[in-house]
């Protein structure tokens, strides 16, 4: 074989060398970047389905008619005169537990018992 046919092999190796070379590289590459998508997609996915710290719970209830009140505002009135704090709990919960001078009204029976309150007070009901 001559000298020239020689080089144009060993150029031809080389030249197929290279190429492999770049393949495997842009395939490491592109397996990395599918990877590390993958990985932020999970991220945003948790991210946007747990609750976050900053979430106002006063304005995400359903209901957004009826005014909340903040635990810090309920606590602030706590044995004020005119209001009233209702517990809509089991009896069995409200024994467990309970603000001092709540009444206990589980929700399933506040439409038959609503008269039982006061008409002109203030009504703040809590479950937990």
């Amino acid at each position: 074989m001559s000298k020239r046919a020689e080089y144009r092999r060993k150029g031809r190796s080389a030249q197929a060398n290279a190429n492999q070379s770049n393949l495997g590289t842009w395939l490491t590459i592109g397996g990395v970047a599918l990877v590390g998508a993958i990985i932020l997609a999970l991220i945003v996915t948790r991210q946007a389905s747990a609750p976050s710290a900053t979430t106002d719970p006063i304005r995400t209830q359903p209901n957004p008619e009826i005014p909340r009140v903040a635990v810090a505002d309920a606590q602030a009135r706590l044995g004020q005169p005119g209001v009233v704090f209702v517990d809509t709990r089991s009896p069995q919960e409200f024994s467990a537990s309970h603000i001092p001078g709540a009444v206990n009204m589980p929700l399933p029976d506040v439409p038959n018992r609503f008269s039982e309150l006061p008409q002109n007070a203030e009504i703040i009901t809590y479950c937990t």
